[in-house]
């Protein structure tokens, strides 16, 4: 995520949020939002379910919640919608070429076809993400403020914030 402030907690911790929306700042009012993650591994590419899960509730109010579903939607929608076309459309179309050019032709034309939404994704990046590993989470704040408060929050249980 471009222009991200990142707080680092372990694993095992459970993440402490400021009581405000992460989307606007209003007071969430035990509103929240769902994150569902598996670790990142080198089998999860070629397995994607092999990785251990890790959910998270961010708090959310009702009018920024839909907002942010619907943008991790459109996203996810949008990666497995070029796959597809890219795996049973386009690649049968290359069977014309050189064997060693079917592949990297085929790669750029997903790359065209995700080159919306990246764009998208660059000029408005979701307000939280995260990244899984096997010992820390990652989380992804757009606004470094919020950032800060989490880090705060957390600091006392190794936090790290970039």
């Amino acid at each position: 995520m471009p222009f991200s402030t990142d707080v680092n907690v372990p694993r095992g911790h459970t993440v402490e949020f400021p009581d405000r929306c992460i989307g606007c700042g209003i007071p969430a009012r035990n509103g929240y939002v769902r994150f569902a993650r598996r670790t990142v591994s080198w089998f999860g590419v070629v397995i994607p379910y092999l990785g251990r899960n890790y959910v998270i509730d961010v708090p959310c109010c009702a009018g920024c919640e839909s907002g942010i579903v619907g943008q991790r939607r459109k996203r996810n929608l949008a990666l497995w919608g070029a796959s597809i076309l890219v795996a049973f459309i386009v690649f049968p179309y290359l069977d014309g070429l050189a064997r060693p050019l079917r592949k990297p032709v085929g790669l750029a034309v997903f790359l065209v076809l995700l080159a919306p939404v990246l764009y998208v994704q660059f000029l408005r990046p979701p307000p939280f993400d995260l990244y899984v590993r096997s010992g820390n989470v990652d989380l992804e704040f757009e606004d470094a403020d919020y950032a800060a408060e989490v880090y705060a929050l957390n600091s006392h249980a190794g936090a790290t914030i970039n």
